[in-house]
């Protein structure tokens, strides 16, 4: 709870003296209007499926099996946690 009021404090702090913003919600828009367009979605979920194969066939575990869906869940939060949370933009 903490860190995020911490990432919210930094977002906020960091657009107030912005003077571009316009530009911003502009580019948010057309990012999100490309990755509908090529199912950007699609594409990372058949990523997480194929690093899931990927790890079983290097490292086997006969103890747990976690699901595609499980492990699709997993992959797609990690990756937004670590490459696109808003401490990691403004790192």
């Amino acid at each position: 709870m903490i860190l995020r009021a911490a990432s919210m404090t930094m977002g906020i702090y960091a657009i107030t003296p912005m003077k571009n913003m316009p530009a911003v919600i502009f580019s948010i828009i057309i990012g999100t209007a490309i990755g509908l367009i090529i199912h950007f979605g699609d594409i990372i979920r058949k990523g997480s499926i194929w690093m899931q194969q990927s790890m079983n066939k290097v490292m086997p575990s006969s103890q747990s099996k976690v699901g595609e869906e499980e492990f699709t869940s997993k992959f797609v939060t990690i990756l937004v946690l670590f490459c696109a949370s808003g401490t990691g933009i403004y790192g």
